[in-house]
């Protein structure tokens, strides 16, 4: 016998309306577990891609495209040349010569300062990090929990403090800027993303940051492209005079576009 799929009334209770707060009237309600949703990380993706098809526009050798993110210049000119930071190698795709090939790149837009350890070969490896709050301040301290003796030592912690008075929640890819401030001692920083699996690669070399300073990045997030080899993901770039093939171009601006790698009659490779 199929159960019934209406609650049994009696002829009393058909007569007028079930009480809402009555036990009849709860017993027949179905509960519905609360669906929890996990925030995700906005992400911004484009792609760079090689063809066969045109004689003007193969690649005509093996080529690495560098891909940096690094704060906003301001002026429009190369990240590389103002503000003293030093971009480093996020990505690195690499194509074949005469080859028809597309790379993909995703950006998640949640940006984090961290210090840093280089390891012998150069690479810059994130240490105690947090994440950037759109027009908030950060800043790295020794933090004590409670009285204590001068002679025991504290905890080294970013504290992100909230100059608006209240939270913010824009991706750091906004219009804003950052500040970073140092009451610990002379520090080396750099900014980092956040990939979707949690890992933190770092993007731009800040140098050292003396105590008691602070520095202050400029939004939006851009992306800078250079054609070169011999380059290792999380190494910062030796030199400051190489010029990006491509941007800087704010994040914002650079979401589901497609760019082409060839190489000119001349020699030269192209990256539009």
């Amino acid at each position: 016998m199929r159960p019934p799929t209406e609650p049994p009334y009696t002829d009393e209770l058909r007569k007028r309306k079930p009480n809402r707060k009555s036990a009849e009237y709860h017993s027949h309600i179905p509960y519905v577990s609360p669906q929890i949703t996990v925030p995700t990380m906005s992400k911004i993706g484009f792609g760079v891609r090689t063809l066969t098809s045109g004689r003007h526009t193969k690649l005509g050798r093996n080529t690495d495209v560098v891909i940096t993110l690094v704060p906003s210049p301001g002026d429009g000119e190369s990240v590389m040349s103002s503000g003293g930071f030093i971009p480093i190698p996020w990505k690195i795709l690499n194509f074949q010569a005469n080859s028809s090939t597309y790379r993909s790149v995703t950006i998640h837009s949640e940006i984090a300062v961290c210090t840093v350890k280089e390891k012998a070969n150069g690479v810059l490896t994130p240490q105690l990090s947090e994440t950037l709050t759109k027009g908030g301040e950060i800043v790295l301290k020794i933090m004590k929990p409670g009285e204590q003796d001068e002679d025991e030592q504290g905890e080294l912690q970013w504290i992100n403090t909230d100059v608006t008075g209240k939270q913010q929640t824009t991706p750091a890819s906004a219009n804003d800027n950052f500040i970073i401030k140092n009451e610990y001692e002379d520090t080396r920083l750099a900014l980092c993303l956040t990939d979707e699996d949690g890992e933190r690669l770092p993007i731009v070399d800040l140098g050292e940051l003396p105590k008691n300073q602070i520095f202050t990045i400029n939004g939006p997030l851009c992306v800078q492209a250079y054609v070169m080899a011999g380059q290792t993901v999380g190494k910062p770039l030796k030199s400051t005079n190489y010029v990006p093939s491509l941007g800087p171009m704010a994040v914002g601006d650079i979401s589901e576009k497609s760019f082409k790698l060839y190489t000119k009659p001349n020699g030269t490779t192209i990256l539009e």
